[in-house]
């Protein structure tokens, strides 16, 4: 059922009970009106992008167990708590982009999401991103996407994402990354626009399942044939919009 753009403010919550796709998106809901989910136990997706969220109320999905499917992206959400996601148990895909996230450093707030593989915390501007708040998701999460979230360091590995394929860290500031940053499961990273000046050391060891890497529109002056060689099934590098010495420093490329 698709009601988004509608000016709708309230839903009752004795309809729709055997919906499994609702998309409310642009539309006028604010936190306090979220009770018509506890009728919908059959609902596999949920889309409430760019309404008037501002929290969570604590296990507002606890009967929504089948959700695989939730969008949250252009509201208003400041904070989540330990419970902001209970029940979600089968939830894949989640989408909290464009909020003003923050987070405290002993928070858990996707400690219930043991099924989680794809999670955008895109264009949170504020959010202090510790490893303590993503440990949850280290066995299931194979994208992660940290686009324009202000980011000027990263203060740990993300190594102990197991299943981790795809990154996305592009538009924020980053000059470097941690040692041993990330694990061997990783095949692409955006990189786009930061501010790096080298090609960075990714992983403990030179070999690698990456094949992807993409550095464009970065600082990037000086290429050192070694730093590409550390990923030896690399098929694709983007280093476009970088001001590059071209000199002889750069012959290894031709060969």
């Amino acid at each position: 059922l698709n009601l988004s753009s509608n000016h709708i403010q309230y839903i009752d919550r004795n309809i729709f009970h055997s919906l499994e796709k609702l998309y409310l998106q642009n539309n006028e809901i604010n936190s306090l009106q979220l009770t018509f989910l506890y009728s919908l136990k059959n609902l596999k997706e949920l889309n409430l992008d760019f309404n008037r969220l501002t929290f969570l109320p604590e296990k507002i999905f606890q009967i929504n167990f089948n959700l695989i499917y939730l969008s949250l992206q252009g509201n208003d959400l400041n904070y989540l708590t330990n419970y902001s996601f209970y029940g979600l148990n089968n939830l894949i895909h989640l989408n909290l982009a464009r909020n003003r996230l923050q987070f405290l450093s002993n928070q858990q707030p996707f400690q219930y999401l043991n099924s989680l593989k794809i999670l955008n915390l895109d264009r949170n501007l504020q959010m202090n991103i510790t490893k303590n708040i993503l440990k949850d998701l280290s066995k299931t999460l194979i994208e992660l996407s940290l686009q324009n979230c202000n980011l000027t360091k990263i203060n740990f590995s993300l190594n102990f994402f197991y299943s981790l394929q795809r990154l996305k860290l592009s538009s924020n500031y980053l000059k470097e990354l941690p040692k041993n940053f990330l694990n061997y499961s990783i095949l692409s990273i955006d990189l786009q626009r930061n501010l790096f000046t080298f090609i960075p050391n990714l992983f403990e060891y030179n070999s690698s399942n990456l094949i992807d890497l993409d550095l464009s529109s970065n600082q990037i002056s000086y290429l050192n044939q070694y730093d590409l060689l550390k990923y030896s099934n690399l098929k694709t590098i983007g280093l476009t919009a970088n001001p590059l010495d071209c000199n002889c420093h750069l012959q290894w490329i031709k060969q």
